[in-house]
């Protein structure tokens, strides 16, 4: 859970609704300026999967980012400027063109051509598919078997606060130890030790972030994440969360639930056919070349004090993939790929009061 504070951390937390550019909040903004600042580390994030690389690609490293002592940033800058000026030209403004069209997830674009394949013309046998339910569940149905699943109504309102500790791993190679407080239902200090630590806060009805950069009010799209986030261990305030909910299918061995969060675009939320737990959910978040694919993963849930846990939260964008990272726990066995954002918890509670 705490993964997503690192990629966010090396850039400030500013206001998410306020009116502010990308060129007012960070330095040396150049081919980027009329951006809003809310956009510019998800447009970071694109570039950085359509080359399949690590920010230091084009930065000199993670932390100076405005420095242009790196000659690949002024390549950047200028394919940054030929996809803007063919979306103007071409496309009216609209993010058609984008470093992905010929990157696709290398740093030099490679497009041999080649012959067409001679194939016979067979039959095909399609992968049988987990036969579909007669009929779907209820959203009501599906949050209550998830609720069920990891312990019942009545284990989870037992429960008044929680510590979780954990590492946060990174595919860039960096681990950093964390550790989250929540005064359930929804106040929580998230703590995050990169050179010092830095925080997250939301006392109830405000959010704000403390890290080198200083201390930062969050509001919109950042608020609405972090409290997804703090009620991702909690069906019922999980689902809280979201409005429109509605059962939209069924893909390979889960139903689906689409939903609204207040400031994104819809989300969707998978829950395993067979043990009703929640797997994974997704979502995009808007850039200046277009929409990029966003998703939690919760895998490996335990029980603990009656409550069945995910102690592997992965926060992955598409960025290519990472490294294999194996866990601290010798019995752990992952049953699911991972790309990125990896992190193992530890977690404890006190249900007292």
């Amino acid at each position: 859970m705490i993964a997503a504070m690192f990629l966010a951390a090396a850039l400030p937390l500013f206001a998410e609704d306020a009116p502010l550019l990308a060129e007012d909040a960070y330095k040396n903004i150049q081919v980027l300026r009329g951006l809003h600042a809310s956009e510019l580390q998800n447009t970071m994030f694109f570039m950085k999967g359509a080359l399949g690389v690590n920010c230091n690609h084009c930065h000199v490293n993670f932390r100076e980012f405005e420095k242009d002592d790196n000659p690949k940033k002024a390549v950047a800058r200028r394919m940054i400027q030929m996809v803007r000026s063919l979306n103007e030209s071409q496309f009216g403004g609209q993010p058609v063109i984008s470093c992905n069209t010929c990157h696709r997830g290398q740093p030099r674009p490679a497009a041999p051509l080649a012959f067409a394949p001679i194939r016979e013309s067979r039959p095909v046998a399609k992968p049988a598919d987990a036969p579909p339910p007669a009929s779907l569940p209820t959203v009501d149905e599906l949050f209550e078997r998830y609720e069920n699943a990891t312990g019942g109504r009545a284990a989870h309102a037992r429960i008044k606060t929680r510590l979780l500790t954990g590492v946060q791993l990174s595919t860039e190679g960096a681990t950093r130890p964390f550790r989250l407080l929540q005064q359930l239902p929804d106040r929580f200090v998230r703590t995050l030790t990169v050179d010092s630590d830095w925080y997250e806060v939301f006392d109830g009805s405000k959010a704000w972030s403390r890290d080198n950069h200083g201390a930062h009010e969050l509001k919109s799209t950042r608020l609405a994440q972090l409290k997804r986030d703090n009620t991702l261990f909690d069906p019922a305030p999980l689902r809280a969360q979201y409005t429109d909910l509605k059962v939209i299918g069924v893909e390979g061995s889960d139903f689906v639930v689409e939903g609204i969060l207040a400031a994104f675009r819809n989300q969707r939320l998978y829950f395993d056919r067979d043990s009703g737990l929640l797997v994974r959910i997704t979502s995009t978040a808007k850039t200046a070349f277009g929409p990029l694919p966003e998703e939690i993963r919760l895998e490996d849930y335990r029980e603990i004090d009656g409550i069945k846990l995910p102690m592997l939260v992965s926060f992955l964008k598409r960025d290519g993939a990472g490294p294999r990272i194996p866990e601290n726990d010798p019995d752990y066995k992952p049953h699911r790929p991972r790309k990125r954002n990896k992190r193992v918890s530890k977690n404890s509670y006190d249900a007292g009061s």
